[in-house]
C-alpha cells in the first residue's frame, strides 16, 4: 500500500488561535498499489509536545488541537496482504506575526514638529 500525497500534503502551518494551540483538520487516505482499493486499514496517531497523544483508524476526517512548535504526525497503512506504508506529516504551529506600524506614533520623536529655528 502507499499513503497518498495528494490528499495528505507533508506539512501544514497554521496560526494560533486562542492562546497557544490551533485546531487543525486533515483527511488521511492510503491505497492498495496492486488492487488499486482504497478498502486497506489506515491509522494516523501522533504525540504532542505538551504529552497529549492521539490515535484514529479509518480513512475519516482527523481533527485535533495542536500546540506550539512543530508536531510529526505519522499516517500508517495496511493492506489485507499485511503490507505496511506510513508516512510523516508535520504540523506546524505558529503566533501570527504582528504588522509593523506604517507611521510612528503620534507621541514619537519622529512624529513631533520640529523645534530648530528657522534661517
Amino acid at each position: 500500500p502507499f499513503v497518498n500525497g495528494i490528499a495528505l500534503p507533508y506539512s501544514i502551518t497554521a496560526y494560533a488561535t486562542g492562546g497557544d494551540t490551533a485546531s487543525i483538520s486533515f483527511t488521511p487516505s492510503a491505497r492498495d498499489d496492486c488492487t488499486e482499493k482504497d478498502d486497506i486499514n489506515v491509522t494516523t496517531s501522533f504525540t504532542t509536545s505538551n504529552g497529549g497523544y492521539f490515535s484514529q483508524s479509518g480513512h475519516s476526517d482527523v481533527t485535533s488541537v495542536f500546540p506550539l512548535g512543530d508536531t510529526v504526525v505519522t499516517i500508517n497503512a495496511t493492506d489485507s496482504a499485511g503490507k505496511t506504508a506510513a508516512k510523516n506529516l508535520t504540523v506546524t504551529v505558529t503566533y501570527q506575526p504582528t504588522k509593523a506600524p506604517t507611521e510612528p506614533p503620534s507621541d514619537s520623536p519622529s512624529a513631533q514638529p520640529s523645534s530648530q529655528p528657522s534661517s
